[in-house]
């Protein structure tokens, strides 16, 4: 037995349920990223090229989740927190392996992000104009 769990109590086992599901992405992803220009701004992505971004329905302030949960609401944030839009979907050369492994917010520009898909394929999209990159390039052979 290690020595500092001599005397320790048993860990005790918590309920994690999600306060929210989305089931709007056709299969899994892992890319996502939080703007850092524009609070309540998301992006997530999955492994058939498809991104959707996430608008907060309601202004978000640094504190307003910790002061949610200081107030015990049973859900500070539900299916009703967010405009969901199936933003982009696989397009141009790269149809046969369109899986977006990364997402990335601009520092600096509100609308501009950037995806990484495998296929070495970087594309910018400007979320002023859906539906289409503004910029693609192939960087990378695989």
């Amino acid at each position: 037995a290690n020595a500092a769990m001599v005397g320790a109590p048993p860990p005790r086992k918590m309920k994690k349920e999600p306060f929210f599901v989305y089931s709007g992405h056709a299969t899994e992803g892992y890319a996502i990223d939080w703007s850092r220009v524009t609070p309540g701004r998301l992006a997530t992505a999955d492994c058939r090229g498809n991104i959707h971004i996430w608008n907060a329905a309601h202004p978000v302030l640094p504190n307003d989740i910790a002061a949610q949960y200081k107030k015990k609401t049973k859900d500070p944030w539900s299916s009703s927190s967010f405009a969901v839009e199936p933003t982009y979907a696989a397009h141009g050369e790269n149809l046969d392996h369109p899986s977006v492994e990364d997402l990335q917010w601009s520092p600096n520009e509100a609308t501009v992000l950037a995806s990484g898909e495998c296929g070495g394929i970087v594309r910018i999209y400007d979320v002023r104009c859906p539906g289409k990159a503004m910029i693609s390039n192939k960087i990378h052979k695989s």
